[in-house]
C-alpha cells in the first residue's frame, strides 16, 4: 500500500485506491490540484532496496542496464539428396518453430535455386556382322561344316550430351554497372553510365516467400492432399472457386477430389513452364509486372504458424517439404528455340531437351530411427525387398502417430523481375523523352554466331560469365518503364547460341554443367594454336627492311 500526502498544511488523508474527483478540492483539503509525493516511510523503504531496483524506480522509463545478449543462429545439421535437395533430421527443428522458420529463410537465402539445361542427341544405326558357325551332318561324318552369314543389329549411338546451368541474378557491387556496349551494327544503342538504368537494393534480389491458398489442394498435416472449406479466395482467383463447393461459413478441411487433383497438377505444370510465379494461381491472361503487386502469402496461416504446427504433431513419420522455385522465363519458348537452333546445326537425331531443377526441395524430418533409415536410400530399397516397407506403408497411412505431410509454402527467386519506378529512380526528365530512350529488347544487334573458327575467325573465349552481372536496367512495358532485374531469356540465349551449336558439332560429352563459356573452349582448341605466331594479329605487325642479313629486299617479320 503506498501512502501519499499533500504539500498544503490541509489534514492528511490515506487512501489505497484512487477516489473519483479526488483532483477536486473537497472539505477536508485545500489544495486539491496539488502533486502528491511518495511518503517518508515509503522512501525509507525504497533506500534498503538493491541499486540497480532503486534506479531502475527512479528513472522515467525501465531500460535495462545491460544490453541484452546477442541473438545467435543455431546451426542445424542437414545433408544433400538427389539434385542438391537438402534433408534434415535434427532434433531442434521438429520441436522449435521459430529454430525450423529460421532455417528456412537461411536456406532460401544462401542456396536459390537453379536451373540445370539437359541437350542431348542421340540415333540409332543398323549394322551388319559376319557370324561364323560349324556343325555336323551325322555322327559319322566326324568332318565339320563352317558356315558364315550375315546377320543384322542396332545400336543406339550418343552423339552430344552436355548440361548447361543458370542461377538466379544476385545482388553484388556490380549491380548498377552498365555492361559494356557491344559493336555492332547501326541499331546498337551506346548507353552511358546513368541514362536507362536505375539503381538497384538488395531486396530486389532477395528470395520471395509464398504459401498456397487454402483452396488448393495440398498436405497440411495429412498423407493426402485437402482443401480448406469456406476459404476466402482472392478476387482473381476464380478458377480454383470452382474447387471449394462447401458453405463459405465453415472452416474444417476435406480430402481433395481426383477431379480436383488433376486439374491443380495441370495448372502448376503449365505456370512452371509459362515461368509464372507460384502465387498467379487461377491467372489465365498473367503479366509479368503486375503479379510482383499480388499477395505472395496467399493462406490464411503464415509460414511460422505452419512451422508451429508442425512441431506440434507426436507423428512419428511426419514431413516438412518446403519448395523453392524459379520464375520469370518462358521454359516452353526457350526449349523450343533450343531444339530449334540444334536442329540447324544440322543434326537430324533425336534431340533431348530438358530442364531439372536443383537445390529445389528442403526436407524436415522427425531424427527417430524409423525415419532416418527411410532417408537412406539403400536402407529404403533393402526394405522394400525384404517385404518390410508395405506395413510401414500401413503404419504411416493409417496409424494416428504415423506419418504426415506439409507442403503449403516455400521462396522463389527471379531470374527476371520488373519492378516499377518511383519518382527518384526515373529522374527529373519528362516521361516522354524517357520512353523514348528506353531500350527494347532488340535495341542491340549481336553479330552473326553461327559462324565457325577458321583461319580467319580465330577461336577465343568470350568473357566467362555463365550469367551476366546483374544489371538494373530500365525498360519500357505496356503499363509503363519498370526496373529490369537480372535478363531475359533472350539475353541469355543469344551468349550460348553459338556454343550450343560448337558442342553439337564437335559431339561434346561430359556430365559437369558448363557453367562459363570457356569451360567449353577449354575442351577444343584449334590445331594451329600450337604454332608459334597463331595468335599474332597480322596487322599488328610492321615489316622492317634488314641490314645484317639476307640479299636485297628481303623482309623479316619480328
Amino acid at each position: 500500500m503506498v501512502i501519499l500526502e499533500s504539500d498544503s498544511p490541509s489534514p492528511k488523508k490515506s487512501f489505497s485506491h484512487p477516489q473519483p474527483g479526488f483532483n477536486q478540492p473537497g472539505p477536508s483539503t485545500t489544495a486539491g490540484n496539488q502533486p502528491y509525493r511518495l511518503n517518508p516511510q515509503v522512501d525509507n523503504e525504497a533506500a534498503r532496496l538493491p541499486n540497480h531496483v532503486a534506479t531502475a524506480m527512479d528513472s522515467p522509463v525501465n531500460v535495462p542496464m545491460e544490453p541484452p545478449p546477442a541473438f545467435a543462429p543455431y546451426d542445424a545439421a542437414w545433408f544433400e539428396v538427389g539434385q542438391g535437395d537438402v534433408v534434415s533430421h535434427d532434433k531442434h527443428l521438429n520441436v522449435d518453430g521459430e529454430a525450423l522458420y529460421r532455417f528456412l529463410l537461411t536456406q532460401a537465402e544462401q542456396r536459390p535455386p537453379s536451373y540445370r539445361i539437359h541437350c542431348k542427341g542421340t540415333h540409332n544405326e543398323t549394322r551388319f556382322r559376319f557370324v561364323s558357325s560349324s556343325n555336323h551332318n551325322s555322327h559319322h561324318d566326324s568332318r565339320n561344316h563352317n558356315s558364315t552369314r550375315t546377320e543384322s543389329y542396332t545400336e543406339h549411338i550418343t552423339d552430344f550430351d552436355f548440361y548447361i546451368d543458370v542461377t538466379p541474378p544476385s545482388f553484388s557491387s556490380e549491380s548498377t554497372v552498365s555492361p559494356p556496349a557491344i559493336a555492332s551494327d547501326n541499331k546498337t544503342r551506346r548507353e552511358g553510365p546513368t541514362r536507362g538504368q536505375a539503381e538497384a537494393s538488395a531486396s530486389d534480389f532477395a528470395p520471395t516467400q509464398w504459401s498456397m491458398a487454402d483452396n488448393e489442394p495440398a498436405y497440411r498435416g495429412k498423407v493426402v492432399r485437402e482443401v480448406q472449406m469456406g476459404s476466402n479466395a482472392l478476387p482473381d482467383d476464380e478458377a480454383l472457386l470452382l474447387f471449394s463447393r462447401s458453405s463459405i461459413n465453415s472452416t474444417s478441411s476435406r480430402r481433395a477430389t481426383r477431379i480436383e487433383r488433376k486439374d491443380h497438377s495441370q495448372w502448376s505444370e503449365q505456370r512452371t513452364r509459362k515461368g509464372l510465379p507460384p502465387w498467379a494461381t487461377g491467372v489465365n491472361d498473367w503479366n509479368i509486372a503486375s503479379a510482383q503487386r499480388r499477395h505472395t502469402l496467399r493462406s490464411s496461416k503464415t509460414i511460422r504458424q505452419w512451422a508451429d504446427e508442425y512441431c506440434a504433431s507426436p507423428k512419428l513419420l511426419k514431413e516438412f517439404v518446403y519448395t523453392k522455385v524459379l520464375y520469370g522465363w518462358d521454359i516452353s519458348q526457350l526449349e523450343t528455340v533450343i531444339r530449334s537452333t540444334i536442329t540447324l546445326s544440322p543434326y537430324h537425331g533425336d534431340i533431348q531437351v530438358t530442364f531439372i531443377p536443383i537445390k529445389s526441395k528442403i526436407y524436415i524430418r522427425p531424427s527417430n530411427q524409423l525415419s532416418r533409415a527411410l532417408s537412406n536410400m539403400w536402407l529404403k530399397f533393402l526394405s522394400v525387398i525384404l517385404f518390410i516397407f508395405p506395413f510401414i506403408w500401413l503404419f504411416k497411412r493409417f496409424h494416428s502417430k504415423g506419418g504426415g505431410r506439409w507442403e503449403v509454402c516455400g521462396s522463389a527467386c527471379a531470374l527476371k523481375k520488373l519492378i516499377p519506378l518511383d519518382h527518384s529512380d526515373i529522374g527529373d526528365t519528362s516521361s516522354s523523352s524517357r520512353e523514348s530512350e528506353l531500350p527494347s529488347y532488340d535495341d542491340v544487334a549481336l553479330p552473326s554466331t553461327l559462324s565457325l573458327p577458321s583461319s580467319s575467325v580465330p577461336l577465343t573465349a568470350p568473357p566467362s560469365t555463365s550469367h551476366a552481372a546483374p544489371q538494373t536496367r530500365i525498360v519500357q512495358t505496356s503499363q509503363g518503364p519498370h526496373k529490369l532485374i537480372g535478363q531475359r531469356e533472350g539475353e541469355w540465349f543469344r551468349r550460348w547460341e553459338s556454343f550450343i551449336i560448337r558442342a553439337v558439332l564437335t559431339r561434346y560429352q561430359s556430365s559437369v554443367p558448363l557453367t562459363t563459356h570457356s569451360d567449353l573452349y577449354a575442351q577444343y582448341t584449334a590445331p594451329g594454336s600450337i604454332l608459334e605466331g597463331y595468335h599474332d594479329n597480322p596487322s599488328s605487325t610492321t615489316p622492317t627492311r634488314s641490314t645484317t642479313r639476307g640479299g636485297p629486299g628481303e623482309i623479316f617479320l619480328p
